[in-house]
């Protein structure tokens, strides 16, 4: 594309993408329960639920903020979790990366996280000043990841989080290689 036209061709994507998850979003804000009967568009009738989790996590997160509770932590609280309550509500995966890790590794794994995140924005943000278009197209599966990461469990699903970390070799490697 001309230099002229790339602001533009950008910024059409975004708003295709916004439209999109738009769409799909409607049909929430009208939920119907299982007995056909309308139920109040609520935070926790958009997020599935999540949000009454995502609350009892902080509470945990609370008694051991700066390391947190250690790897694999969530799901032990989530069975335990499911157990008291006789229930399924609590995921084996908290379905938001950054609260997962939040819980597991406390603010320091958080600041680690971080501290790449901001490292993958400066090699990204080169190869998009350069306009290379292998490595703006593998910014742009980063940056859906993500993006998907806060409500879902990217990199717990074998898949996803193989072509995230493929995404992100790319972007620090320069778009070189592989």
């Amino acid at each position: 594309l001309p230099r002229v036209l790339r602001p533009a061709a950008i910024s059409a994507l975004i708003v295709a993408t916004l439209a999109v998850s738009a769409w799909h979003i409607a049909p929430r804000l009208d939920p119907i329960g299982p007995a056909g009967e309308r139920k109040a568009l609520t935070l926790e009738t958009l997020t599935s639920g999540r949000t009454v989790v995502w609350g009892e996590a902080f509470g945990q997160i609370k008694e051991a903020p700066l390391l947190g509770h250690g790897l694999g932590s969530w799901r032990m609280w989530a069975g335990e979790v499911n157990r008291v309550s006789r229930s399924q509500r609590a995921t084996l995966q908290a379905h938001s990366e950054g609260l997962q890790v939040i819980f597991e590794l406390g603010l320091v794994g958080l600041a680690i996280a971080l501290w790449w995140a901001v490292m993958l924005s400066r090699a990204g943000w080169q190869g998009i000043v350069q306009w290379n278009p292998g490595h703006v197209m593998w910014v742009g599966v980063l940056l859906v990841a993500i993006i998907n990461s806060f409500g879902s469990a990217t990199f717990h699903l074998p898949t996803q989080a193989a072509v995230t970390l493929f995404a992100a070799a790319r972007i620090e490697g320069g778009g070189k290689g592989l």
